[in-house]
């Protein structure tokens, strides 16, 4: 029995496709979890409900505006207790 030497580059290439598994797990989770809530308060969305960015920055707009799908009139609640300049 061998064993194969480590290859540093294949266990990045590696790493960086189930880091996108892993955002993309959690845009499809996300959007699913939209669609029961919104079918549980009786509302239909407009459009799609979809996260498609490469990195999840649709998942971290998500979170910072506190999952919010209407009324963005005022700041998110993760703001209010920071200083803003």
């Amino acid at each position: 029995m061998t064993q194969s030497a480590f290859n540093p580059s294949q266990a990045n290439q590696q790493l960086a496709a189930m880091q996108s598994q892993v955002i993309r797990m959690q845009q499809n989770l996300t959007a699913l979890r939209i669609e029961f809530d919104m079918h549980k308060a009786g509302r239909v969305p407009s459009l799609p409900v979809e996260f498609r960015s490469q990195f999840g920055e649709d998942l971290i707009a998500w979170t910072l505006f506190g999952g919010k799908s209407d009324d963005f009139s005022s700041r998110p609640a993760l703001l209010t207790d920071t200083a803003i300049p």
